[in-house]
């Protein structure tokens, strides 16, 4: 059984590469009388070096949706899928498609808990580790966590110039492992400028493609940005706080 949460087969010898990709693209099952006659498959690496002769694919569909493939062979005889034969594997396919989801639906709830836990767990630390803090301590405190609690290479926490409302300067700047000095910018054509006008901006990849006036993004190898707005007590945005990394994010 092939449990389907990846792309297609690629050429292998450990898998019947066509076979099994043929009843992904088309969710039907396949029987084959003889796989090494068969110039549909015959080529395929695996069949070439197990030379099977009966073989039988069926798909695991529950509620519509492909969920893996079912491969069986006999390389002693051919003709050996009987019509009963596949009636019989298709209904205990059915039955396993019911057990897959519910492993897969158990698994991402279990992740959520773990992740939503870590998450909590976070939030605490840095309540904690910033409740004695004030200015300039506390804008780096807030900025490392955000770092570390979301994995990521950059973050910085910036407010909106008082004398120059299209320009931010940060407050804390971490790149790496360390505060690098602080800087100001231009909002206009970077992924900041949505946020510093109130929104929650999430750019999980991309994000130097995204936004190609911004040439410091491609500097830093920049794939991925989370930027929040930071509002005062009547709601007016002051700044935001960001993070950006060099690879994916979730």
């Amino acid at each position: 059984v092939q449990v389907l949460d990846a792309p297609p087969l690629t050429a292998t010898h450990t898998l019947p590469v066509v076979i099994v990709n043929h009843v992904r693209r088309t969710s039907e099952s396949l029987v084959l009388e003889d796989a090494r006659s068969d110039d549909r498959y015959r080529h395929d690496p695996y069949v070439l070096r197990r030379r099977p002769r009966s073989v039988l694919a069926t798909p695991l569909v529950n509620q519509g949706r492909l969920l893996g493939v079912v491969y069986l062979e006999n390389n002693l005889a051919t003709g050996v899928f009987t019509p009963d034969r596949l009636a019989l594997i298709q209904l205990l396919a059915s039955q396993a498609a019911i057990a897959v989801q519910n492993a897969q639906l158990y698994a991402g709830l279990r992740r959520e808990v773990a992740e939503r836990t870590r998450m909590e767990t976070a939030l605490r630390m840095i309540a904690e580790d910033t409740a004695s803090l004030t200015g300039q301590d506390f804008f780096r405190a807030v900025t490392r966590h955000a770092a570390h609690t979301l994995h990521a290479r950059y973050a910085f926490l910036a407010e909106i110039c008082p004398d120059r409302t299209d320009h931010v300067r940060t407050l804390a700047y971490w790149v790496g492992a360390e505060f690098a000095e602080n800087i100001s910018y231009a909002l206009s054509g970077t992924p900041c400028e949505p946020v510093a006008a109130g929104e929650v901006c999430f750019h999980p990849e991309g994000v130097a493609r995204l936004f190609p006036r911004d040439p410091a993004l491609a500097d830093m190898g920049a794939e991925s940005y989370l930027g929040v707005p930071l509002r005062n007590s009547g709601g007016r945005v002051i700044g935001h706080i960001a993070v950006i990394h060099d690879h994916p994010i979730s």
